[in-house]
């Protein structure tokens, strides 16, 4: 199983230093695999460079606005990302419905 550490940032290049290295901690005693995914939302200070700095320390995808756009838009741009699948394992719904999750975007309801 993998982990999916979602968060949104404007101009957050102090606080991100501490937050990565407590998720090293946390997962170098873990069996789980994990993933962060940070979405830069138009941030003006250092806040991508400073992620890119542990691109080789842990495991970790940037995004980034263009433009501020709020936190509820980097949020719902992270969940783009990690989309979760149910499906009933009795047969009673067609899975065919995965094929278009995977190839066309869109039919996807947005998020409000």
């Amino acid at each position: 199983m993998t982990i999916y550490i979602t968060m949104s940032a404007y101009n957050k290049e102090k606080s991100l230093p501490p937050l990565f290295n407590k998720i090293l901690d946390v997962f170098k005693h873990s069996s789980y695999l994990f993933k962060v995914i940070l979405v830069d939302d138009g941030s003006s200070d250092k806040t991508v460079k400073v992620t890119q700095s542990y691109l080789n320390k842990l495991p970790l995808e940037i995004i980034s606005h263009n433009q501020n756009k709020g936190l509820g838009e980097g949020i719902k741009t992270s969940i783009k990302k990690t989309l979760e699948l149910a499906s009933d394992s009795d047969g009673a719904y067609s899975n065919l419905f995965i094929k278009g999750f995977t190839t066309n975007r869109s039919g996807w309801r947005k998020i409000d």
